[in-house]
């Protein structure tokens, strides 16, 4: 009589991509069982994410899936923490979210040989900090109120979006004051900060000099906690006509050629 192939041992790898920073990261779990096509196929993962895959939940131990437990209706989406079972052997997970985690995988054959489990660490870490371009001061001619504007990019390298930049998680906030240590700070938003409190004479009643000079700086924080900040020299001067100051205390609309530059 013949002698029967024995049943190879079925195997899984992993592997994740791209590489870095990405919006949208994938993990291909790929099963082989070169002999003998009966091998149940199953994979964890640290994070949530989304397959095309027929996949079905199981149990979540994270020490090895329990094979009796998965459930009979296919789930819509990879929840973290929970064996799923697929018949696909290759097996693609997308993620379109942010962290480092681990996706786990092990197949079994009826013959009771097993893959043992295979495992792929992936980081998917924003580190690319927001790009703060040149600022400009504008007033709103309203008594003792600038705008300070700026234009905000995130822009990767490779051309792709960071992803971060406006979220919830970013904030805005600007510096200004008489000196380079600035002494005041308020939130912004996107575009803009307003900066409250400015008076446009440096000194005063007679000695009162017009075109107060201020420092300002701009930092924006994203969403995944990098900052951006511009700095340095920035300053600007206060015109006295847009700001009311009235030198000897008797005039409110700052009609006195003082008043003026």
């Amino acid at each position: 009589p013949g002698t029967a192939t024995p049943d190879s041992i079925p195997a899984v790898t992993l592997a994740s991509s791209p590489a870095g920073w990405a919006q949208s990261k994938n993990v291909t779990i790929t099963y082989s069982d070169t002999n003998v096509d009966d091998a149940k196929y199953y994979f964890l993962s640290g994070k949530n994410g989304t397959t095309t895959a027929t996949i079905y939940r199981c149990n979540n131990d994270i020490s090895a899936p329990d094979t009796s437990s998965c459930s009979s209706t296919a789930a819509s989406s990879v929840e973290a923490g929970y064996w799923y079972r697929t018949s696909n052997k290759s097996t693609v997970i997308t993620y379109n979210t942010e962290g480092q985690f681990s996706v786990n995988a092990i197949t079994y054959d009826t013959q009771g040989n097993t893959s043992g489990t295979g495992s792929v660490s992936v980081s998917n870490i924003d580190v690319t900090q927001p790009i703060v371009t040149r600022t400009e001061i504008y007033d709103t001619y309203t008594t003792n109120t600038y705008t300070l504007s700026y234009v905000l990019t995130d822009k990767l390298a490779d051309g792709l979006t960071d992803g971060s930049l406006g979220s919830s998680g970013t904030t805005y906030t600007c510096y200004y004051g008489e000196t380079s240590s600035y002494g005041n700070t308020v939130s912004g938003n996107g575009t803009s900060c307003t900066l409250t409190g400015l008076t446009s004479y440096t000194g005063s009643g007679s000695s009162a000099t017009p075109g107060k000079l201020y420092y300002y700086k701009v930092r924006v924080t994203d969403g995944a906690g990098n900052v951006r900040e511009i700095t340095g020299s920035f300053t600007f001067k206060i015109k006295a006509e847009n700001l009311s100051y009235d030198p000897t205390g008797t005039d409110s609309t700052c009609t006195d050629a003082q008043c003026m530059i």
